[in-house]
């Protein structure tokens, strides 16, 4: 994967992960332009089936975790993991930004299992299936709309 499609990747994913209370008190899409979380759920839903799959997303989340991984050194520091900010980014909400910037930043310490201060790559991977694992309220192993807010990065 080029540095490009990883980075695209992250944006994506990272806006869709990241959005889903503000969606939910907004509407699914409203007020995002180019359908907003739905969009990007459907950007991940790879075979098209109106749900997003453990699969789906941990093949996302690595190219994510590459894309943020700024020096390729295969882990990632807190400055790289926080580097994508969260959330909408039309500034309308500096309040709400601080406050998921902060959900963000604790999410960050209970992944790194190993306690370097720095995530594998595996250890990004368990982060994203512990959380699906959490989201996915009925156990089937997929996400659907309302199941994929409550999935965060």
């Amino acid at each position: 994967m080029t540095r490009l499609h990883a980075t695209l990747a992250l944006l994506t994913l990272a806006g869709a992960l990241a959005s889903g209370p503000v969606m939910a008190q907004q509407g699914m899409g409203q007020g995002m332009g180019g359908g907003g979380m739905a969009a990007r759920m459907e950007m991940m839903d790879e075979d098209g089936n109106g749900s997003v799959s453990l699969e789906e997303v941990l093949r996302h989340a690595e190219d994510v975790f590459h894309a943020m991984d700024a020096d390729g050194d295969g882990k990632l520091t807190m400055d790289e993991y926080m580097s994508v900010r969260m959330g909408p980014q039309q500034g309308n909400n500096p309040a709400m930004q601080a406050r998921r910037q902060e959900e963000k930043a604790a999410r960050f310490a209970p992944m790194d299992t190993d306690g370097d201060g720095m995530l594998s790559l595996d250890e990004f991977l368990e982060g994203a299936r512990v959380r699906f694992g959490a989201a996915d309220g009925n156990g089937d192993g997929s996400l659907t709309g309302v199941e994929w807010r409550a999935f965060r990065f």
